[in-house]
């Protein structure tokens, strides 16, 4: 059964930015909520996140300004998006590793982008020109973990063929799959009724290999950008001694994603056995187990079109070098331009947004906007997590923006050790850094 996606509705309004408007302003919100199906928690969050984002913000902005508001039914999760003008806002309490001095005014302020930013599945910024602000919320449906079911190993039958699940295909794959090792297994693969939502959103693809009607294994891919994908898998449930399987599988997910615009697909899980048939070798991020014991994430990237011309990408003396080699090993074209990126001009605090994966064991900090602050911010952030034993801890930047790339020193200056690049994981390329074990907390 091939699966149908829904059409993802929107719904925008515009709003005088002052907060006499704030009743009419959210009434919108929980309204377009409701109307795309959002009555549980992911509602209730967003508007929480709403009011006190509208509220802080709205009592400093000056003259005559407008607040447009956009809600999108995402099937899986909500997303609002706040859109207004303002010189230079504040948006330090968004950290993680924010701490209101309960004895300073002016902090306790800030309790509502606080509670804003915890009270969402995740966020992100953007500044455009004319000092336009572009906050963007989303909030996750609440699903709960799939039963594990129980497997054994199948004989084969002989009747090997590759379909397109539906929605109830994927729940019962993903029931199979919790029942393996789910080291790096990703957790909407371990929710049936979150991957489900998923691919008939449109949001996630995925392939079945039956025997007869026995399902024996299966493969999932995402988009990352528009020209990367991200696989999953395969994750095979018979024996497979000539790994017909695996190799079907793999055959039909690059079928499918090389007859699109994208130029590379990666898998970003455990060691893949025989990945030479289908993947370069990125490299490998060392980490840690529930119980301290090492292993490691496994990086694998296959390039399904040519790149033409040399992307420009700058970067700092320190941090140039690593760029070189890698790209290098890699034999992607790069200009490498050193640069000595001018923080003074620059808003006095950052931002960084931390995901949380493998149920807390790993956390993943992306920056959302760079401060003068970025060492402190970045420290706060690695004592916070390490104090709430968090066992590995990465940190992705964007090439092609200037304010990831200013990071590096800060990186540097936590410890922060560059592991690898991936080729079309964001704007430009994603480059990982990574802390590595058996660092002395601070």
């Amino acid at each position: 059964m091939k699966k149908t996606p829904i059409r993802k509705n929107k719904a925008s309004a515009r709003f005088p930015f002052i907060t006499a408007f704030l009743p009419l302003a959210l009434e919108f919100v929980d309204k377009a909520a409701i109307s795309f199906g959002f009555e549980g928690p992911e509602r209730t969050g967003l508007i929480l996140a709403a009011e006190e984002l509208y509220v802080y913000h709205a009592a400093r902005t000056g003259g005559d300004v407008d607040m447009d508001l956009t809600l999108e039914d995402g099937g899986y999760r909500i997303l609002l998006t706040l859109s207004f003008h303002m010189s230079n806002p504040d948006m330090r309490a968004l950290n993680l590793a924010f701490q209101v001095d309960l004895d300073d005014e002016t902090a306790l302020d800030m309790l509502g982008p606080m509670i804003a930013a915890r009270s969402v599945s995740g966020l992100s910024l953007d500044f455009g020109p004319a000092e336009h602000v572009i906050i963007r919320l989303w909030r996750e449906r609440a699903y709960e973990f799939s039963p594990a079911l129980p497997t054994q190993t199948l004989k084969r039958q002989g009747n090997l063929r590759i379909t397109e699940p539906g929605p109830e295909d994927l729940r019962y794959f993903c029931g199979l799959v919790a029942s393996g090792n789910q080291a790096f297994t990703p957790e909407f693969l371990l929710k049936g009724a979150m991957a489900a939502d998923m691919l008939t959103a449109g949001d996630l693809c995925a392939a079945l290999a039956l025997d007869n009607e026995t399902i024996v294994g299966g493969i999932a891919w995402r988009s990352l950008t528009e020209s990367c994908v991200e696989m999953f898998g395969p994750y095979v449930f018979s024996e497979d001694p000539g790994n017909e399987i695996l190799t079907e599988l793999m055959d039909q997910a690059v079928s499918k994603i090389s007859r699109t615009s994208v130029r590379g697909i990666l898998r970003r899980q455990g060691p893949m056995t025989g990945y030479a048939r289908f993947f370069d070798f990125l490299g490998e991020i060392p980490m840690t187990d529930d119980s301290g014991n090492p292993m490691a994430l496994s990086y694998y990237y296959r390039q399904l079109k040519e790149e033409t011309g040399g992307k420009a990408i700058y970067s700092e003396k320190e941090f140039a070098g690593f760029l070189h080699a890698e790209y290098d090993r890699l034999c992607l074209p790069r200009q490498i331009r050193e640069t000595d990126f001018r923080t003074s001009g620059l808003r006095e605090h950052s931002v960084i947004a931390v995901e949380f994966k493998s149920r807390r064991t790993l956390a993943i900090l992306r920056p959302l906007c760079a401060g003068r602050d970025m060492t402190e911010n970045m420290a706060a952030h690695i004592a916070l997590l390490e104090h709430q034993g968090v066992s590995n801890i990465l940190f992705e930047i964007d090439s092609a923006r200037d304010e990831d790339m200013m990071f590096t020193k800060a990186l540097d200056a936590s410890s922060m050790t560059p592991g690898l690049i991936i080729p079309d994981a964001a704007e430009g390329d994603l480059v990982i850094f990574y802390l590595p074990a058996g660092r002395v907390p601070a």
